[in-house]
């Protein structure tokens, strides 16, 4: 009986060991399929601004008093098959630590022609608060034609820094650019983010 007992011991206990060897394996290769994605992420993104797979469109805005159009906003589209809609783009971006990278290379891009912006339009410029207050954007900033742009602050990220937003807007402000909240009332643009950050258009 003591025999037994014992063999059955020993049997349970290499079944627990091999269940704890299968767990350590599954462990293992979730965090390596995870790395793989991660690696993968990065070189999409990668591959987008190296080889300038972004383009921009121009969407136009207009005064619904009399159809006028007043003003384009730049949005960033993605020559990559198969195709993805923008958000997925930025998402994954993000998820990487790549979004201000991207956002500034759309920025940029959105910039590149001022002159072919129409006589009397304003131009309205995507972005989140983390790229608003880096120090890559504030570079861009003084090139900037302010009094003939709209920075649309995007209502999928929170702001952590109500302060710093404001201050790094101040200067882009005081010369007669424009801060918009872009979907009022869904994601983060909250009253009181609208209150917070009081911008001059609110869509």
């Amino acid at each position: 009986m003591e025999e037994k007992d014992a063999n059955d011991l020993g049997y349970q206990q290499a079944l627990l060991y091999a269940q704890e060897l299968r767990e350590l394996y599954q462990k293992e290769q979730a965090q390596a399929a995870a790395l793989r994605a991660e690696k993968e992420k990065v070189e999409r993104i990668r591959s987008v601004l190296e080889r300038g797979l972004i383009k921009m469109v121009f969407q136009p805005i207009a005064d619904l008093a009399d159809g006028t159009v007043t003003g384009v906003e730049a949005l960033a589209r993605f020559a990559v098959e198969p195709p993805r809609t923008p958000d997925v783009w930025f998402e994954e971006a993000e998820a990487v630590n790549l979004r201000e990278e991207l956002e500034l290379a759309a920025v940029m891009l959105a910039l590149a022609h001022p002159e072919l912006l129409p006589e009397g339009c304003y131009l309205s410029i995507n972005l989140s608060p983390e790229t608003v207050t880096s120090a890559r954007f504030a570079e861009l900033l003084p090139d900037m034609p302010a009094k003939r742009i709209v920075l649309e602050v995007t209502e999928h990220a929170r702001v952590e820094d109500y302060g710093a937003l404001r201050g790094a807007l101040q200067e882009f402000r005081a010369r007669g650019g424009r801060l918009a909240v872009d979907d009022a009332g869904a994601g983060f643009a909250s009253l009181k983010h609208i209150l917070r950050l009081a911008p001059e258009v609110v869509k």
